[in-house]
């Protein structure tokens, strides 16, 4: 699955342009690969990763510990769920940028999730959301009506406008052609208003 979707991933990632200095929260980080990215891609910065899953926390502490020249010192792994109310273990206005990638389709309640999200984002802060939702959709039929299916939302407008919704500006769509898979794929960039 990590090979299908690493293009996405790391996508996200690159597209966070995480700074020297910042807090950097991704969601769902499963087995780690966009998680090291950031890492290495921005060595200065602290990278928090928060997973529902204890196996994926397991892979991913395992590839972290196999992995060379990284400095592992500013990465935390933690566990909690994004769809629960203070289900994110961070504090208020703690996070500078937050990345995922091919999990919001699974967030159940959506508006709590992005209100999580918001909660732990900093005024002006930047959220970088990837999805492979149309491509998911064609092939695997899974094209149902919002908000049923294992994938319960799977449209990229109703995304951004809940996003809107939430509370997040500058929402917009990046479409990106997939630079190792012949897979293109989507970024959502949000931002919480600086107030």
């Amino acid at each position: 699955m990590e090979t299908v979707n690493a293009a996405v991933a790391v996508g996200a990632a690159e597209a966070a342009k995480v700074q020297p200095g910042e807090v950097a929260l991704e969601i769902g980080f499963g087995a780690g690969l966009a998680l090291e990215t950031a890492a290495r891609l921005q060595p200065e910065a602290t990278i928090i990763g928060v997973e529902m899953s204890e196996d994926m926390l397991a892979e991913c502490s395992a590839r972290l510990q196999r992995a060379t020249a990284l400095d592992t010192s500013k990465i935390a792994l933690k566990m909690g769920d994004v769809a629960s109310p203070g289900g994110l273990p961070l504090a208020d206005e703690s996070v500078n940028v937050i990345y995922h990638a091919n999990c919001i389709y699974f967030w159940d309640p959506l508006d709590v999730a992005l209100a999580e999200c918001l909660r732990v984002l900093k005024p002006g802060g930047r959220m970088v959301t990837g999805s492979r939702a149309a491509q998911i959709s064609q092939t695997l039929k899974l094209a149902t009506p919002q908000g049923e299916g294992p994938f319960r939302h799977m449209q990229l407008d109703a995304m951004m406008a809940a996003m809107e919704k939430a509370g997040f500006a500058n929402v917009h769509v990046e479409y990106v052609e997939a630079k190792k898979l012949p897979q293109s794929f989507t970024l959502i960039h949000s931002a919480r208003p600086k107030e």
